[in-house]
């Protein structure tokens, strides 16, 4: 008998910190013999969690003979001292890190994939546990994957292509604040120690963990390749905003929920309007039952959702549309584009993380923009352009880059209406400073409609069926317009011009004698 035995059993399982005292030497002693890294760290932070509780109770303490005689007195056939019962996936290591955010010791049940090399890249499967008396003590859920009524994870299908991850969230908290920060550290500690496949990590969940799975993907819609709702209790903390809809617009999800849950509304309802506003990849599944949590229902999450990789520009996913292809189609439909109304100047910044559009109301008398900005791989639901809450019927707008902004604004009354462009830039507290006409010489009275501005400064814009330029003379100085001659058009209508930054060509809209009624568009070099 090793030595830590040496003061018997009956001192070992003694209350309190004795028998801790007495797990630690064992697990000390299990460590220092072991030449894998892996168990190092798996018996490290079965301590590290256990020492982090200042005063144990007897709730505790039960806790730790439990896992205690998993390791050491009444062992199955899963070896828990071995490698190999981890390796066969036969249960669960236990993965622990000290929080950045509050110096709070958490942890994590991990599974490692099939026939794991440590060398490759696997996926990540985050599944979330729901609201579980368990997971209310830190030592319970410590304990709970070597009990003796826990299944061996040996023989299960789910996840077995890639690293399982159960993080503790810190007990029933609905995954917000500290919980949800809990989820990012806990990825976090986990790429640290092994590699990880950033196209393919899933995050799903049971209950709470189906609205946690819900609620933090639609927060960060950027890593997730799929999410899985397993009963998800999304009536919780405002699950049916707009926001975390539009969000996962374009994110494969995967729905499973009895027909007889009370739950089952709401992942009908989330599922339906996913799929009304463009979502092309969602699963919708039922089993005859209430609020049942089946291994097999995990399972079809697993075998649908790792089929799906992450798509790598979020930029050009703008609410689910598509890349262009030789097809036209109508741009965010039912989103920006929409049949109640005329939609027309559609601009991206340089960076694709801004866009802004105008509608146009009461026969083109009345404008006003809409704008969305990509936050954290996600777009948001349009609102009014900042510009547009001061200055009224104002659209028509050019991006010259991410901190300067040109807008038109439409002063005057129906048949004697009068046009500026006015002028914004952001600040060093990237807010946008208050906007000021470019008065003299660019505004006129009759003509000026539809902005654009070159790398140098240079402004063009159309107006009275002609094309302008004025060309900078100092910052926000220009001299006198003049307008545009192109060789052999000098019978079009120009409405619309655009300049190429560089001013190597020119795009314009216009009505042509051979047009017959209807605008072309021109390209000049």
């Amino acid at each position: 008998m090793d030595c830590l035995f040496a003061n018997s059993l009956r001192f070992c399982f003694s209350p309190g910190k004795r028998l801790c005292c007495c797990f630690k030497d064992s697990l000390e002693n299990l460590s220092d013999r072991t030449e894998s890294e892996l168990l190092k760290i798996h018996f490290s932070s079965i301590l590290e969690v256990i020492h982090s509780k200042a005063n144990l109770t007897r709730t505790d303490s039960n806790s730790i003979r439990s896992i205690y005689n998993a390791f050491f007195v009444n062992p199955t056939s899963c070896d828990l001292t071995e490698l190999s019962t981890y390796t066969s996936r036969c249960k669960s290591l236990i993965i622990s890190w000290v929080s950045p955010t509050d110096a709070a010791v958490s942890y994590t049940w991990f599974d490692l994939p099939k026939n794991w090399n440590p060398e490759n890249e696997y996926p990540l499967y985050v599944y979330l546990h729901g609201l579980w008396d368990v997971a209310d003590d830190k030592l319970r859920y410590l304990a709970n994957p070597y009990s003796s009524s826990a299944d061996s994870t040996a023989n299960v299908v789910a996840f077995e292509d890639g690293y399982h991850i159960a993080p503790w969230g810190r007990g029933n908290l609905w995954y917000q604040g500290i919980s949800e920060t809990d989820i990012f550290e806990c990825i976090a500690r986990i790429e640290s120690l092994f590699k990880v496949n950033q196209k393919r990590k899933y995050i799903g969940g049971h209950s709470m963990g189906g609205f946690g799975a819900w609620y933090i993907s639609s927060r960060s819609v950027d890593i997730w390749a799929g999410v899985g709702i397993h009963a998800g209790a999304l009536w919780y903390g405002g699950g049916y905003t707009p926001n975390s809809h539009f969000a996962l617009r374009n994110t494969p999800v995967y729905f499973v929920c009895g027909d007889k849950d009370g739950l089952i509304v709401y992942s009908e309802y989330s599922y339906q309007t996913l799929h009304n506003i463009g979502n092309k990849n969602l699963k919708y599944v039922t089993f005859p039952g209430g609020h049942d949590y089946w291994q097999r229902d995990v399972d079809g999450f697993y075998l649908w959702i790792r089929n799906f990789e992450k798509q790598e520009d979020s930029v050009m996913n703008f609410y689910g549309q598509n890349a262009p292809t030789d097809s036209v189609e109508v741009f965010a439909a039912g989103i920006v584009s929409k049949n109640s109304r005329n939609e027309y100047a559609p601009r991206f910044s340089p960076s694709g993380k801004d866009f802004y559009y105008t509608v146009e109301e009461e026969n083109r008398s009345r404008l006003i923009s809409y704008s969305s900005q990509l936050d954290s791989g996600v777009w948001s639901p349009e609102d009014t352009a900042f510009f547009c809450k001061t200055f009224e019927n104002s659209g028509e707008t050019y991006l010259q880059n991410d901190t300067v902004i040109y807008f038109t604004q439409i002063t005057g009354t129906p048949g004697n209406l009068k046009t500026d462009f006015w002028k914004a830039e952001k600040g060093n507290s990237e807010e946008w400073d208050e906007p000021f006409s470019l008065g003299a010489p660019v505004n006129d009275p009759d003509r000026q409609w539809l902005i654009s501005v070159s790398n140098n400064n240079n402004i063009v814009y159309s107006g009275d069926q002609d094309a302008f330029v004025c060309e900078t003379n100092g910052v926000n100085s220009y001299l006198d317009p003049f307008q545009l001659q192109f060789p052999t058009r000098e019978n079009d209508h120009i409405y619309d011009i655009y300049i190429d930054p560089g001013e190597n060509y020119l795009i314009y809209s216009a009505e042509t004698p051979e047009s017959q009624g209807k605008d072309f568009i021109y390209f000049f070099q």
